[in-house]
């Protein structure tokens, strides 16, 4: 009951409230991940961007597998500006969840905050790929080639990325796209 009064208590910006019930719920020692998540969203609705994230990764420490406090970590970092950090959060959790798509958009946002197109629209064509949303991912991989930033390997990854993304759809492959040699007269 508790939780949920906490809860609502912060949905209705009132966390002063929330925090009392937190008190609660940490008098009656009760050991959960929900409890953990709810003491770094108090810190962060209250403004204190420093104090969530300290609650977030205690809370890890002892739930490290737990998927809110590692999204409600990861959204701090990028929250708190902090992009170059996101990102690499969110790349990390990759490795770990590649079947999430939550941590490809988290690395988009946090590639577009940092002016970097082509990992942008790379990303956010993996959460769609992995949402079934096959069109999306296509359209985002073909704004990743037209990117202006990236080397000569990232952009050949994502022209091979699109190539296996429209044989999926069943489309042809577009000769100019995949032709090495344009793209490497293209680059001299």
């Amino acid at each position: 009951a508790h939780l949920g009064l906490a809860r609502a208590a912060l949905r209705g910006n009132d966390t002063a409230l929330a925090e009392r019930e937190l008190q609660v719920l940490r008098r009656a020692k009760l050991n959960s991940a929900m409890v953990e998540s709810l003491a770094a969203e108090i810190r962060m609705a209250a403004g204190d961007k420093a104090g969530a994230e300290a609650a977030y990764r205690d809370g890890l420490k002892r739930f490290p597998f737990a998927r809110g406090l590692i999204y409600g970590l990861g959204d701090t970092l990028y929250a708190t500006n902090r992009f170059t950090d996101a990102a690499a959060f969110a790349e990390n959790q990759i490795q770990t969840y590649p079947q999430d798509p939550s941590f490809y958009f988290l690395l988009a946002k946090s590639q577009a905050a940092l002016g970097r197109q082509l990992a942008q629209h790379r990303a956010l064509a993996e959460a769609y790929a992995l949402q079934g949303q096959t069109a999306q991912a296509v359209e985002q991989l073909t704004l990743a080639q037209s990117a202006k930033d990236g080397d000569f390997f990232e952009h050949s990854a994502v022209d091979s990325r699109l190539r296996e993304v429209r044989a999926l759809l069943g489309q042809p492959a577009s000769a100019e796209a995949n032709d090495v040699d344009a793209m490497l007269a293209a680059l001299l």
